[in-house]
């Protein structure tokens, strides 16, 4: 097993050392796009992508202020997931 991840732009990320440069939002948009929310147990696809849009959607018709509208709080789960099973 490697110590790091190879991610959708070919980057090496090393989760235990992180760079912040190694960090690209195309990355975590790819992977959060194909994350499933509860773990699969909905019944059809619904990604962790699509409930991040509905939440910046909602805060933003509720007039939340834009740091709450950009908040992407799911992002380190794209480079992380796979790592919460070592530890």
């Amino acid at each position: 097993m490697s110590d790091y991840i190879l991610t959708y732009s070919k980057i090496k990320f090393y989760p235990l050392e992180p760079v912040k440069e190694d960090i690209k939002i195309e990355d975590i948009a790819h992977s959060l796009s194909l994350m499933t929310r509860a773990n699969g147990h909905c019944s059809h696809f619904y990604s962790v992508a699509q409930h991040s849009i509905h939440c910046y959607q909602e805060a933003k018709s509720r007039g939340y202020s834009k740091r709450v509208q950009h908040r992407i709080q799911t992002g380190s789960e794209a480079l992380l997931k796979k790592h919460a099973f070592l530890v």
